[in-house]
């Protein structure tokens, strides 16, 4: 966890947009990436289920919520990455987790991969060039897929199938 956001560019005497007035952003963040103005997080509260969220690069304005999720196996976001048209993120449960996308205009968050292993437990580096996601898949392979794919659809769930199979002789 990253803790609580501060901006030191002042303080060091960086280039760059002034300092934040607020150095209490949230209560603690798994990870963050910025897009435009904008600064986006998954915000781990004390109580309640995991956020992600985004508000103003400057002065820390215009907070927006883009998606909950589901407090069902304490779940860590790993990374996060942002194009012009949606939020994504890779939402780990039991060292697995799949990469989620949120658009923009609204809808439900969806699944976009399967549950993807974690690599030498690492972040997988989720990028967007607004075409396609980026991410490294192992050591040594970056995978891609077009940031418009469809959501992962499974024709049969259940916790457990048996398969039967028998021989039949001539008749």
């Amino acid at each position: 966890s990253f803790g609580k956001l501060t901006r030191l560019t002042e303080q060091l005497a960086l280039p760059g947009p002034p300092a934040w007035t607020e150095t209490t952003v949230v209560e603690s963040i798994d990870t963050f990436t910025v897009a435009g103005n904008r600064v986006y997080y998954a915000e781990r509260p004390n109580t309640g289920p995991l956020v992600i969220k985004s508000r103003a690069a400057t002065g820390l304005a215009n907070v927006q919520t883009h998606a909950t999720l589901s407090a069902a196996g304490s779940p860590y976001v790993s990374d996060i990455a942002v194009d012009t048209g949606a939020v994504y993120w890779r939402e780990v449960r039991n060292s697995t987790g799949p990469i989620w996308r949120q658009p923009f205009n609204g809808g439900t968050p969806a699944a976009i991969t399967t549950n993807l292993p974690e690599v030498a437990n690492s972040p997988l580096f989720i990028v967007s060039d607004g075409r396609a996601l980026y991410w490294r898949a192992s050591q040594n392979e970056i995978r891609t897929l077009p940031v418009n794919a469809g959501a992962v659809t499974y024709d049969l769930a259940a916790g457990a199938i048996e398969v039967v199979q028998a021989v039949q002789g001539p008749a």
